[in-house]
């Protein structure tokens, strides 16, 4: 059975089944194929070559966001500058292939948010607490101070 699937094909993997579609280079003295004679099959050379694909760009700033199509967000690039990162890439309408660190970026934003709230609610809770404290103190030294400017009754 010939299969055309490959372009290259060892000399005799007709008559020798063992050898497979592999690619070996013909060594022998007479090999037609090594000369290059016609018709005898395709011999790989340098000009087969398919074409480049398109490399990634490593990315680790907004600037590279710039030259790229697709790219990869370096793996030490903080969370902040990922977020920045991927809205940049979306307004351009460039592909950022490793999402993973984009959700994670984004999970540890909601985090941060929200321990960035729960402070404040924290810290407004403390500022009510000392202003309480000083009204009630200033109160009391009001009082104080009534209890002393009155004069005791005589009998």
């Amino acid at each position: 059975m010939i299969l055309m699937s490959k372009r290259f094909k060892p000399q005799d993997y007709v008559r020798y089944k063992k050898l497979g579609l592999r690619w070996r280079k013909p060594k022998g003295h007479q090999s037609k194929l090594r000369v290059g004679k016609g018709g005898s099959g395709m011999l790989v050379k340098v000009g087969y070559g398919s074409k480049p694909k398109e490399t990634l760009a490593l990315i680790t700033s907004v600037k590279d966001v710039n030259n790229a199509k697709r790219g990869l967000i370096a793996s030490g690039v903080g969370a902040k500058e990922t977020l920045r990162i991927a809205e940049y890439a979306a307004k351009l309408g460039v592909k950022i292939l490793n999402m993973k660190k984009i959700k994670r970026a984004q999970k540890l934003a909601k985090a941060l948010q929200s321990r960035k709230e729960t402070a404040k609610v924290k810290a407004t809770k403390k500022e009510e607490e000392k202003q309480s404290e000083q009204k009630q103190a200033e109160k009391s030294t009001e009082q104080s101070k009534d209890e002393k400017h009155e004069m005791p009754e005589k009998k």
